[in-house]
């Protein structure tokens, strides 16, 4: 995903990232659902 964004970002497209072809499009906006994420704990047994 990150690959992906940082692609669009640079107006880098390539067939091999699909979704970086989006950087050839005049207004692209590129936004993550951080929410879905949750969160992260470590516990040890």
């Amino acid at each position: 995903m990150r690959l992906s964004a940082l692609m669009i970002s640079q107006k880098i497209p390539d067939a091999a990232v699909p979704s970086s072809l989006l950087a050839d499009h005049p207004s692209i906006h590129f936004h993550y659902y951080r929410g879905g994420f949750g969160s992260v704990a470590v516990e040890m047994h």
